[in-house]
């Protein structure tokens, strides 16, 4: 008599709850599933809707909902890559093979409208406690990290001058009852080098020289205590910086 496992094959890209986050971090088990995915008719059409996003006065925002294990972890993990890799990846073509399989007729589609070069996916923490726009940031700087993104982009400096304006701001209204303005300028003063000034350490920050963002760094960290990050509340900004930034748009798409 036949076992189970001799009749039945379970494709390794199907096999159990999808975990997007890790899995998308984690090469081995994204590219199983990349390469065992077979996609069902509801996920080839909204695959298709999505990679429309592509196309001028078509929607940019989608929201996917549906019942527990419909697969939409799964999806969103062949989305982050169908975005993130190039259509030269094995697993990609290994992707489009199964879907060719499927319907041949939305895979050519899909890999017309995707083109080259990649783009850079954020993926937020949905189990975090934090608000969206606190999440969306962290996510934002975890994938810098992870993609190697080293280089100080137009955005940080930015985020520094938002910072140094907003404290001066508070100053001459009253309502900086630590004072971190005055604290902030009696600190730089005593510094030696190019940025002993508040309009000369400005005017650094504003040609995006590098020097003068680790001192700003240096001392936000002594007066604050802790290091310094993007505002979530300025979150807007600070992708319209990043998008807009040539080192950004030297990577990505």
């Amino acid at each position: 008599m036949a076992k189970i496992s001799e009749v039945v094959k379970i494709y390794p890209g199907m096999a159990n709850t999808v975990n997007l986050k890790f899995e998308f971090l984690n090469l081995e088990a994204n590219k199983r599933r990349m390469m065992g995915y077979k996609p069902i008719r509801s996920h080839r059409e909204i695959f298709l809707k999505i990679a429309k996003s592509f196309l001028p006065n078509e929607n940019k925002v989608h929201l996917l909902v549906g019942h527990y294990g419909t697969g939409k972890s799964h999806l969103l993990l062949m989305l982050a890559n169908y975005f993130s890799q190039t259509l030269e990846r094995p697993e990609l073509k290994e992707f489009f093979k199964n879907f060719d399989k499927a319907d041949r007729n939305i895979s050519k589609q899909i890999q017309s409208l995707r083109g080259d070069g990649r783009y850079l996916v954020i993926i937020p923490d949905y189990e975090s406690q934090e608000d969206f726009s606190e999440n969306l940031l962290s996510a934002l700087e975890e994938s810098f990290r992870r993609e190697n993104f080293e280089q100080e982009i137009d955005s940080v400096y930015k985020e520094a001058l938002r910072v140094l304006d907003q404290w001066e701001s508070e100053d001459r209204a009253g309502r900086d009852p630590l004072h971190k303005f005055s604290a902030f300028q009696e600190a730089l003063e005593k510094e030696a080098g190019s940025y002993n000034s508040l309009t000369t350490l400005k005017n650094g920050l504003k040609d995006y020289a590098k020097n003068a963002l680790i001192l700003f760094k240096d001392l936000y960290k002594r007066l604050i205590g802790t290091e310094f990050r993007y505002a979530a509340s300025n979150i807007v900004h600070i992708l319209q910086d990043v998008i807009a930034s040539d080192a950004f748009n030297k990577r990505f798409k």
